[in-house]
């Protein structure tokens, strides 16, 4: 194994001002190196707007989320819809979600294509699918140079009709991959590099993935979104028996909400997962219009581990709790686990039977004369933004924050995430 990713390094060299993307096997290799994608698929529509536009033309969005996404670990975000001719502003996107090279988050760019264009009901010099090609090539043009571009996906959800199985289907796919490898090698790049092509399927079974086999698919990673939450060891093994290429999983089976009637978990019935998902924010603080100035940000990461991140210039000469990486922060206690017990509390939290953030709800819940002994309140924070989250090969956790029955046994802490300038 160690031979083969030393050849796969030894074949794509290191790039100082871009970044390579290629795949070597199974394995995604950023500058020769392995890389595992841990990200969201990023169309942040607002509440009553619609979806289908370059929403990376909004800096007050992602200026606002790209804080949230490095919270959550995140390394890496798809998005579904360019306009191309606004490098500025695309650039401007880039540049923030780059980060200079420090917690970037590497983007993956598309156009939204339908299943219909693809059908057999137009011909594939029809302007009803042709027009796709040359917006395909402009966009790869337009962000090709950049270090945080990481690749383009090949059309939406558009494999879900018959002609899946036919020449004429992949051959309007690969119109569209080769327009976008053109694109990368019209850029001119100072530092030019390759970038992976992959996909936004619907294929809980591995169908279109063969079909794509078959017909000679030029991808270098197979993107699907699974909708079936029944996906075992025996759904994966069919998956690895179609193909030879990576996979890259998104829109993972979560609780989602259209909508259209109010819900539990959705009280307002908002057409919108955002408003419900990330940015909600219900255990959380108010979202901060701008990001903290802070290097003392703990990451949803911590918090499951029971860790928070407190300023503390003692740390410079180290210590128990400190940070080598970031030398004036010192980690403390949020819940008792095997990573924070040697540590001392958070201000503001007790490791009793429970937080002091529980007992100041459960104060509130008696002036208002609530029981809490019949009334638990679990609420759901969805770990994704929009539409759900890009994985590669493995589940992503949802952090459950719930108050604690009075009936719960001694000693067990309930977490609830303080606001605070160290948490985002």
């Amino acid at each position: 194994m160690w031979r083969s990713l030393r050849l796969c390094t030894a074949i794509v060299g290191v790039v100082s001002a871009n970044t390579a993307w290629t795949v070597c096997n199974r394995k995604l290799l950023k500058d020769g190196a392995l890389f595992f994608i841990r990200g969201v698929n990023y169309q942040p529509a607002p509440i009553d707007t619609w979806s289908g536009v370059d929403l990376l033309l909004r800096p007050e969005l992602w200026q606002r989320d790209l804080p949230l996404l490095r919270n959550m670990n995140a390394n890496a975000a798809k998005v579904y819809a360019f306009t191309s001719g606004n490098p500025d502003g695309h650039n401007a996107y880039l540049d923030a979600a780059f980060n200079n090279g420090y917690l970037p988050i590497y983007t993956m760019f598309s156009i939204w294509v339908s299943p219909y264009p693809m059908s057999a009901a137009v011909a594939i010099d029809s302007p009803d699918f042709a027009q796709f090609v040359p917006k395909y090539e402009a966009m790869a043009k337009e962000v090709a140079c950049h270090p945080g571009t990481m690749g383009f996906v090949i059309g939406g959800e558009m494999n879900g009709i018959w002609e899946v199985k036919t020449q004429l289907f992949w051959s309007k796919f690969n119109a569209l991959s080769q327009a976008v490898r053109r694109g990368i090698a019209s850029a001119n790049c100072a530092s030019p590099a390759p970038k992976i092509l992959t996909t936004n399927f619907i294929d809980d079974y591995a169908a279109s993935v063969t079909y794509g086999e078959q017909f000679r698919a030029d991808v270098d990673v197979w993107g699907i979104n699974i909708y079936d939450k029944r996906f075992g060891s025996d759904k994966m093994l069919v998956h690895s028996r179609a193909t030879s290429r990576p996979f890259l999983f998104g829109g993972f089976p979560s609780s989602q909400e259209f909508g259209w009637d109010p819900a539990p978990i959705f009280p307002m019935g908002y057409g919108s997962e955002e408003f419900f998902g990330l940015f909600s924010r219900t255990a959380f603080a108010p979202c901060p219009t701008i990001p903290s100035k802070s290097t003392c940000v703990a990451t949803l990461s911590d918090l499951n581990m029971g860790l928070g991140v407190v300023e503390d210039g003692g740390c410079a000469g180290g210590g128990i709790g400190c940070d080598a990486t970031r030398p004036t922060c010192r980690y403390c206690k949020m819940k008792e686990t095997a990573q924070s017990k040697l540590l001392n509390a958070c201000p503001g939290v007790t490791s009793t039977s429970t937080s002091g953030f529980a007992a100041a709800d459960d104060s509130e819940s008696a002036v208002e004369g609530t029981s809490t002994t019949n009334n638990t309140s679990s609420i759901l924070l969805l770990v994704a933004a929009v539409v759900g989250v890009v994985v590669a090969g493995v589940l992503v956790a949802k952090v459950v924050f719930r108050k604690p029955k009075k009936s719960e046994k001694q000693g067990e802490v309930a977490m609830h995430t303080p606001s605070g300038a160290g948490i985002l």
